[in-house]
């Protein structure tokens, strides 16, 4: 394995899990970028999310 990144994302709210406002909502509908360094192996084939 390979360590490429670690991101972390927070609700807008900070709200515990399970409870969303609008706001929140619209975060997650609107989608999350991450961005990979551009050094990494170019033979990378998985990359694993851990949720």
């Amino acid at each position: 394995w390979i360590h490429l990144l670690t991101e972390e994302i927070e609700k807008p709210s900070g709200l515990p899990m399970g409870q969303q406002t609008d706001e929140d909502n619209q975060n997650i509908a609107d989608g999350h970028e991450f961005n990979f360094p551009i050094d990494i192996p170019k033979d990378i084939r998985y990359i694993r999310i851990k949720v």
